[in-house]
């Protein structure tokens, strides 16, 4: 379906778009992007005051009882204080996907406003990164100045890859924007280069592999997906390693993480670090495997253990920690029931779902080098996934009972 070149101007997709922009452009953490969150839930409060309809759907319920397990674990935390300051984050974070989605879920036109916006605001976000540290040091890796600086272009990277996919999707709904969608995606292609992320790479490498494998139904279009996505693989490879500039952005990163995961040779010392971290955590979760530490407790471990806060920077362990198997099995519930509504209509999905696929199964490989449950934005990807899968559904159905 064509996606249509103007859009529908309200107070909602004023108010969605403002929460957008201060979720990916604004610093967590400050006074105006909390004043933002403020100013959103109160006005969804009165919407649904006036409207009398509040939207309940299969992924509100998830999010309603992971949250309440994850502050219920307050009770049997090693730091309480840790445990309640997790869950009060966690609060905020799950109701503000609540409201978002009470605002979304009736507008026929959401995934023509909010997938621009993912694909646009990634840029304006290292527009501001760049002017925040100097745009030389933007240039020459201001990552290894400072720890906010490293933590920032990772971030930016993270919101590039995403971007690029979400780019990918609206440029197959509008013919006519194809142009300036290739310049979007350009740009933040370029700017995951500039960042050096690692985890930017594989997101994004997952999600267009996954992507342009699947989009094919036919099993030898598949196959042949395949063998060329390989083959594409080992030439990008090639030139990432034999290219002086790009292997120092990109390749000596990739290199250090496959040698630390695989355990053949010297790593870098973050690796190395992170590598101990994981075995520490595992450790730890040997001791209480069922219920965890409580909510933000692995860093008060390894506080505890190594004389200094630290986190895992792996979804997997600090679930493992925090919350114990419970918590990981109530956590990715929610991706096992996508990937099953996938694999059911599979042969009649068009190419947007497939590319939320790809992005479902990047943060599932990835959530080994990052911590996605704390994470607002990760969670409103969930959301926005689990809605366009549902009502593609429901649209389906309705066209049956038509027929």
């Amino acid at each position: 379906m064509e996606m249509p070149n103007t859009l529908h101007i309200s107070l909602n997709k004023i108010m969605v778009l403002l929460f957008l922009f201060g979720m990916i452009v604004l610093d967590s953490g400050t006074v105006l992007m909390k004043s933002i969150k403020l100013v959103f839930v109160i006005f969804v409060f009165f919407y649904l005051a006036v409207s009398k309809k509040i939207y309940i759907n299969g992924h509100i319920k998830w999010l309603t009882i992971f949250c309440a397990y994850s502050i219920c674990s307050i009770l049997w935390s090693y730091s309480r204080s840790a445990a309640i300051s997790g869950a009060i984050t966690l609060a905020i974070n799950s109701l503000c996907i609540y409201s978002i989605l009470q605002l979304i879920y009736r507008d026929k036109e959401w995934e023509n406003l909010i997938f621009p916006v993912l694909s646009v605001f990634p840029i304006i976000y290292s527009i501001k990164i760049m002017f925040q540290y100097g745009a030389l040091n933007f240039f020459s890796g201001a990552r290894n100045i400072t720890e906010a600086a490293s933590s920032m272009h990772n971030i930016m990277g993270i919101y590039c890859a995403f971007g690029v996919c979400f780019a990918v999707i609206c440029m197959k709904k509008s013919r006519t924007l194809r142009g300036i969608y290739w310049i979007i995606i350009t740009l933040n292609l370029c700017i995951i280069v500039l960042s050096g992320s690692r985890k930017a790479i594989i997101y994004i490498l997952v999600s267009l592999v996954v992507y342009f494998v699947l989009k094919r139904k036919n099993p030898f279009r598949i196959l042949r997906n395949i063998i060329i996505g390989i083959i594409f693989l080992l030439i990008l490879l090639y030139i990432v390693w034999h290219n002086e500039f790009l292997y120092t952005m990109v390749g000596q990163g990739l290199e250090s993480m496959l040698i630390g995961i695989l355990n053949i040779g010297q790593t870098d010392s973050s690796t190395a670090m992170r590598m101990r971290i994981i075995q520490w955590g595992l450790d730890w979760f040997h001791y209480k495997p069922v219920f965890g530490y409580g909510l933000e407790n692995f860093a008060q471990l390894h506080l505890a253990v190594g004389g200094s806060m630290a986190i895992a920077d792996n979804n997997y362990i600090e679930l493992l920690v925090d919350l114990g198997l419970t918590g990981v099995v109530l956590y990715y519930f929610i991706f096992l029931i996508i990937i099953i509504r996938f694999v059911k209509n599979f042969k009649v999905i068009n190419s947007s779902l497939i590319m939320l696929f790809g992005i479902t199964i990047s943060i599932i490989v990835c959530d080994y080098g990052a911590c996605s449950y704390k994470s607002l934005y990760f969670q409103f990807l969930i959301s926005i996934i689990w809605l366009s899968q549902k009502q593609w559904n429901f649209r389906q159905y309705k066209n049956l009972k038509k027929v």
